[in-house]
C-alpha cells in the first residue's frame, strides 16, 4: 500500500493491483482508505498502533489476600464478590500464583519451609518402607 501511494495510485487503483497480485480480497477499498489517510497525515510508520487493554477491574493484592484469608473460597463466590467473570478470577489468581487443591488456593511455589517439611517426611516415609520391606520373606 505505501508503495502504491507514493506512486500516485487512487484508493480504487491500489486496491485492485494488491488483489491481482496477492489474490481476491486480501485488501478492501475501507483498508486502503484508511492507509492512505494515515499516510497523506505525513505518517509513514507501518507498525501496529498498540490498542493497550482495558484496566482491570480486580486487585491482585487484594485477590490475594482475600485468598489467604479464606482460602476455600471458589472461584465463583470470588466473582460474584469482585462482580468479574470467573474466568478473570482464575487469571489473576494463575498470576498471583496460586492454585486449587483439595478445594483450597494454595500458592504454586513451596516456601523453604515447606519443602523441607516434604522432603523430611518423604525420606521418613522411605527409611520406615525399607525397614518394613527386611522382616517380609
Amino acid at each position: 500500500m505505501k508503495y502504491e501511494f507514493h506512486r500516485g495510485a487512487t484508493t480504487r487503483q491500489a486496491v485492485a493491483l494488491i488483489n491481482s497480485v496477492i489474490g481476491i480480497q486480501v485488501a478492501t477499498n475501507a483498508t486502503v482508505a484508511g492507509w492512505f489517510k494515515k499516510f497523506r497525515s505525513g505518517d509513514f510508520d507501518l507498525s501496529n498502533e498498540s490498542r493497550g487493554r482495558p484496566k482491570t477491574q480486580v486487585d491482585s493484592d487484594v485477590l490475594k489476600a482475600t485468598v489467604e484469608a479464606n482460602s476455600s473460597e471458589s472461584a465463583r463466590e470470588l466473582s460474584l464478590m469482585y462482580n468479574v467473570s470467573k474466568q478473570t478470577i482464575l487469571t489473576h489468581l494463575a498470576q498471583i500464583g496460586e492454585v486449587k487443591k483439595l478445594d483450597k488456593w494454595i500458592p504454586y511455589e513451596l516456601t523453604d519451609a515447606q519443602t523441607e517439611r516434604r522432603l523430611s517426611s518423604s525420606s521418613q516415609q522411605s527409611r520406615t518402607i525399607s525397614q518394613s520391606n527386611r522382616y517380609v520373606r
